[in-house]
């Protein structure tokens, strides 16, 4: 009996699995088609786990089933039992597959030409490649940093076109935060060397990178503590070099940006990174396309973009190829000491890829960091990974991903967001570790917040940036660490010795060519005495020296002294011709005060000065004579200054306004036996931003001199392009004569319009109108005094060596005629 059930088992259930197919073709959800793409996936899978799938076998597991068992299910009813079978052969269906191969994706090293990664980043993302593990090196570092943390590829690329980068990279500090001391030198010189007592300090690098650095800081808020990189949304390496043992450091744990900052230090261009006790540098010296360290991670699969030009290097260097040019071009010879050192890890790691895509580059190097280059780059990284598409359809298959897998974003990344930091931070405590107590509270005291408050992250930019712009700091960074909800605020300073020679030269067609040079000698950092010697070498040169008690934050007091020799075609009147007049100047200054406050200066003191020419031009009754001139002043003098300019030369916005008072006398308190003589002199400039391209600059300036008597070295000097330049009062105007004598009250009105060619190339065109009388009641009586006219147009460009003009002026004033002007460098 039990023999004739068994057989009727036997044959009944092929016929119910027979009538169980129409059944599962009908399942919602569309589930025949999910069936069949899992069987492909599946057929990849078996190669790496081929025991378990022949365990899920459906008929293996029924034969299993005891006698017990298939009596029970034989006495159900028919429908019951198709339905069983339904519910286990969709659980088998759906058993999940073997796990895929975890991806790590290496990001070399290579300046500027790093920005294509994020190209490549962009179609990874659209083929559906996950990444499980990053590492980098220098500029890889950057880019594949911001992106383990969360930033998309549409994120990072328009940070990096945003940036001005050639600004960033040379840790150039916008001129409205600078102290009025730094905006005094930096104005004039075109290079400062610092040096200590012991010896001339060449830096490291020609950069310190603390604008990058601000730049890290703040697009990677939340990770500069972490205990580990692994921790990170995607555990993320990058490579530094450790000058002092020559080996390779593998930064995975600690500040993230510091971490980053290293890795790029490039030597020579970027000074070098302390971290954990260790000195490094860019690590693209020893290892720029860390594969081994991806590797190590725990990647299986590894894609690899490299923009290096180490393959086309070594191939040009098998040819012969390298241009005679070549070897006197600095990056390329850092360049190529680099490539020497990691050729041989270079090449083992290119053998460990699976994927390599090498963007095509040419013409651009490391240092292509101007606005189009940028754009292009960032196009020739998606274009080198959209002609590698098939290649990377098949790495998914050899990933293991089935095209029926769902297509997520990176586990780091929420939908609709591309940027994982916050636009405000709240704080906690705000710190300062490297400075005295006393200049913790001045620090405190430039904050523009306060503990315990919300901020914007542009904010902590802006705090380093006034920090930096006193000049008492070699550098200046921060680094943010949540703590209870709320992020402590930790700078850290290192004072820098305020001893430094500053060098600028200049070329015009006046005095051909010019130097100047600034030497300070400061044993005290932020206070205590100091030594200044300034000079100008030309055809009218100065020497300056004084000693001085300083104070970062208040100014300098102390005495000085200056030799001034002029020498100058001097102009009176409507005598259209010129006469050379030379003289001596010995002046010595007392600063009673000399306060100091970013934008704003206000000074307090004295001076004497002797005043000597063999052979200055006067006039008498019987006309123009020249004589021998000697007088000895003795004045009081109080000024203010203000100036906001965001560029000494071609402001865009910003206001510079000076206004002085001084009171001359020759023996204290009277002047040629009369009352001393008064001299109030005030200019004003402002410069409007019209749009992106148009400036305009209205100005307001003038001198005005009370008394019976005037000396010469008291008179009104007015024409050329410079104040001061001859003459401490000398006043500029367009259309003058370099240099004229006028009566004791001038005033004039100046007006410029500018615009922006492209970059810093720019067109002008300048007007301007005096009103010169003996009085200041003549000044509005329009028939009496006189009205001088002029105009001026040029093509200027902002050059990293100083301004270049060319201008041509005109005035309308007797033997007025064209005049032609060139300059090459910084005014000084």
């Amino acid at each position: 009996m039990r023999f004739l059930i068994l057989l009727s088992f036997l044959f009944i259930t092929p016929c119910l699995l027979a009538e169980a197919g129409p059944a599962q073709a009908s399942v919602p959800g569309g589930a025949p088609e999910r069936v069949q793409q899992q069987s492909a996936s599946e057929r990849v899978q078996q190669q790496s786990a081929p025991e378990k799938t022949q365990k899920q076998q459906p008929f293996e597991t029924e034969q299993e089933q005891s006698a017990p068992e298939e009596l029970q299910q034989m006495q159900q009813p028919a429908e019951q039992k198709v339905q069983q079978q339904q519910q286990q052969q969709q659980q088998q269906q759906w058993q999940p597959r073997a796990p895929r191969k975890k991806v790590g994706l290496v990001l070399s090293g290579g300046g500027a030409k790093g920005v294509t990664h994020i190209g490549v980043l962009k179609v990874l993302e659209e083929a559906g490649i996950p990444i499980d593990y990053i590492a980098g090196t220098s500029m890889g570092a950057i880019v594949g940093g911001m992106y383990a943390i969360g930033f998309s590829p549409a994120a990072m690329d328009s940070i990096m076109r945003a940036q001005n980068w050639l600004d960033l990279l040379s840790d150039k500090i916008t001129r409205d935060k600078l102290f009025f001391t730094e905006k005094e030198v930096s104005d004039k010189s075109l290079i400062t060397i610092p040096f200590n007592k012991d010896r001339f300090h060449i830096s490291t690098g020609l950069l310190s990178g603390g604008s990058v650095m601000d730049m890290l800081n703040e697009y990677t808020v939340g990770y500069h503590d972490m205990q580990s990189f692994d921790d990170l949304p995607i555990p993320f390496a990058c490579v530094g070099y450790d000058l002092i043992s020559g080996d390779q450091v593998v930064m995975r744990e600690g500040s993230l940006p510091l971490a980053i900052r290293a890795s790029m230090s490039i030597p020579g261009a970027f000074t070098t990174v302390e971290r954990d006790g260790r000195i490094l540098i860019d690590g693209g010296v020893i290892n720029n396309f860390p594969v081994n360290v991806v590797r190590e991670m725990g990647a299986e699969i590894v894609i690899g973009v490299d923009v290096s030009m180490m393959t086309e290097r070594l191939e040009s260097l098998s040819r012969g190829e390298i241009r005679e040019d070549d070897y006197n071009d600095l990056m390329f010879i850092v360049n190529r000491m680099m490539e020497r050192m990691s050729r041989d890890a270079f090449e083992k790691n290119k053998s460990l890829t699976d994927l390599y895509i090498h963007p095509d580059t040419e013409p651009y190097t490391t240092a292509s960091f101007t606005t189009a280059a940028v754009d292009s780059l960032l196009i020739r990284g998606e274009r080198a990974a959209r002609q590698n598409w098939d290649a990377i359809l098949a790495f998914k298959e050899l990933i293991g991903i089935h095209p029926a897998d769902d297509i997520k974003l990176p586990p780091n990344r929420k939908a609709g967001t591309d940027s994982p930091v916050q636009d405000s931070i709240d704080l906690g405590y705000i710190i300062f570790n490297g400075i005295t107590t006393l200049n913790v509270k001045n620090l405190r005291r430039m904050l523009r917040f306060k503990e315990f408050t919300t901020i914007g992250t542009n904010s902590l930019r802006e705090a380093v940036d006034r920090f930096r712009g006193t000049g008492s700091f070699a550098s200046v960074t921060y680094t943010l660490v949540e703590e209870n909800g709320r992020y402590n605020l930790t700078f850290e300073c290192r004072e820098r010795s305020r001893s430094a020679v500053s060098v600028g030269i200049r070329f015009d067609t006046r005095e051909i060519a010019s130097g100047y040079i600034n030497a300070v000698f400061s044993p005290a950092e932020l206070r205590g005495g100091l030594v200044e010697a300034t000079g100008r070498l030309s055809t009218n040169p100065f020497i300056n020296v004084g000693i001085f008690y300083q104070d970062a934050w208040l100014g300098k007091f102390g005495l000085s002294y200056t030799y001034r020799y002029g020498n100058m075609e001097l102009y009176t009147g409507r005598d259209t011709t010129s006469h050379n007049v030379r003289f001596h100047k010995n002046r010595v200054n007392l600063d009673l005060a000399n306060f100091y406050y970013r934008n704003f200066n206000f000074y307090l003191g004295a001076r004497y000065e002797n005043f000597r020419s063999p052979s200055m031009i006067m006039a008498n009754s019987t006309g123009l004579q020249r004589q021998r001139v000697r007088e000895n002043l003795i004045s009081y003098r109080a000024g203010v200054r203000y100036d906001s300019f965001d560029n000494t030369n071609y402001p865009s916005a910003g206001v510079l306004f000076k206004a002085e008072y001084a009171l001359y006398t020759d023996d204290f308190s009277q002047y040629r036996d009369d009352a001393p003589v008064s001299a109030f002199s005030s200019s004003l400039y402002v410069a409007i931003p019209v749009s992106n391209r148009w400036t305009l600059v209205p100005a307001l300036y003038g001198r005005f001199l009370y008394g019976k008597e005037f000396g010469f070295p008291l008179q009104n000097f007015v024409g050329g392009t410079i104040a001061g330049h001859y003459l401490d009062h000398q006043l500029p105007f367009y259309g003058f004569r370099p240099t004229e004598v006028v009566d004791n009250k001038f005033i004039a009105t100046a007006f410029e319009a500018r615009y922006r060619l492209f970059n810093n190339h720019y067109l002008w065109v300048k007007g301007n109108v005096a009103r010169i009388s003996r009085s200041t009641l003549e000044l509005i009586e329009w028939d009496k005094g006189m009205y001088m006219l002029g105009a001026a147009a040029g093509y200027s460009y902002d050059s990293p060596l100083g301004p270049i003009d060319v201008l041509v002026e005109y005035g309308l004033h007797p033997g007025a005629k064209f005049g032609v002007y060139i300059n090459l460098g910084k005014y000084f």
